[in-house]
């Protein structure tokens, strides 16, 4: 799997709709506001690529006396609340900073101390390469496993695309070759041609309806980047695809009598009017529906792990963050950042097997 380039880092502001852009307010400290700036990350042009991703952070005193910090150092400042030095972890930036100001929050209430340097698996990786770092949240395609190769990995969760349609559509399954040809531009040619319904097998009014085809926004999650890789390969995106920013924008593609078919990371709560297609790999095969157990198993095509990885010597001083990082309130976490976490049945058996990996090196 090959990862493309992402653009370059916004030189300004925006609103969150308009930019995916964060801005925060402390009441009664020095620094009473903060804006982030999309970046793409270095290791996501190849493998994550998100303007989910943090960037710098740009911070404000008083009355116009602004500076600008790296946001790793930020992060790293003293945001714990347990006493001695805090158990640091880097990697993955697609998680979000609604994600690691929580976590602060959730890991403050049990007592535990951390650090948190979010800006990208390559540089976490290479952070606890050199002993910068105790743990790393990873995700990477599967062409780069042998990155992993000599040290302890355990899932945490999934990204993954759903193929979205209205509830009442005919349609139940469809092929990446399928997604490839109605969202890819085929030739030069066929630039901006309107896609139909017939086209995924659709007959009667629906067969001869257009399909409305969308897609996020660049830069919201890492669905977009994803799927370029994962699908479309050397092709671009075709013209026609309506863009949302968010799961709550999407579901107004589904309103009234639609015909959308989209790509997301999940299904929006509480949408009836949206169902899931199964994808197949080959036009022979029955497809496989998105779930946390095809997820789990590795049958759902287009899933994409958040792992783990950890020095195994180090399995006992880190007891206390596997606990905490697959505990009820940590997937909750993860289910709003877009990841799907793992189910409480597989939770609970890789906490038993940490705890069994520890009892070994005994």
């Amino acid at each position: 799997m090959s990862w493309r380039s992402n653009c370059a880092a916004a030189d300004v502001v925006g609103p969150p709709r308009g930019r995916g852009g964060w801005c925060l307010r402390w009441v009664g400290g020095r620094v009473n506001q903060y804006a982030v700036i999309p970046q793409s990350d270095p290791s996501l042009a190849q493998g994550e690529g998100s303007a989910r991703g943090l960037g710098r952070f740009k911070l404000s005193w008083g009355k116009g006396c602004q500076a600008r910090w790296c946001w790793r150092g930020l992060l790293l400042w003293g945001l714990t609340s347990a006493a001695g030095a805090p158990i640091r972890i880097t990697g993955s930036d697609l998680l979000g900073l609604p994600f690691i100001k929580a976590c602060y929050t959730q890991a403050g209430q049990v007592g535990l101390s951390l650090a948190l340097a979010l800006d990208g698996s390559r540089p976490g990786l290479e952070e606890l390469k050199l002993g910068r770092a105790d743990l790393a949240l990873v995700v990477l395609p599967a062409g780069e496993a042998d990155r992993l190769v000599g040290w302890a990995v355990r899932p945490l969760g999934y990204h993954a695309i759903f193929a979205m349609v209205p509830a009442a559509c005919p349609v139940e399954k469809v092929t990446l070759g399928n997604l490839r040809a109605v969202f890819g531009i085929q030739s030069d040619e066929a630039k901006g041609t309107r896609r139909y319904w017939r086209d995924l097998g659709a007959g009667g009014a629906w067969g001869e309806a257009v399909l409305t085809l969308v897609a996020p926004e660049n830069g919201a999650g890492i669905t977009l980047e994803y799927f370029r890789s994962a699908v479309l390969g050397a092709q671009g995106l075709q013209a026609k695809v309506e863009r949302f920013s968010d799961l709550a924008d999407l579901r107004t593609f589904f309103l009234g009598e639609s015909r959308a078919l989209a790509l997301g990371p999940r299904i929006p709560v509480g949408a009836s009017r949206i169902k899931a297609l199964r994808i197949a790999v080959r036009e022979e095969d029955a497809g496989v529906g998105p779930s946390t157990e095809t997820l789990q198993d590795g049958t759902y095509p287009l899933g994409l792990p958040l792992q783990v990885v950890y020095r195994s010597e180090r399995a006992r001083d880190l007891l206390g963050v596997f606990e905490f990082l697959y505990s009820e309130s940590v997937a909750a976490l993860l289910t709003r950042a877009e990841v799907i976490p793992l189910s409480a049945e597989v939770r609970g058996q890789a906490w038993r097997s940490v705890q069994a990996e520890v009892a070994r090196s005994n």
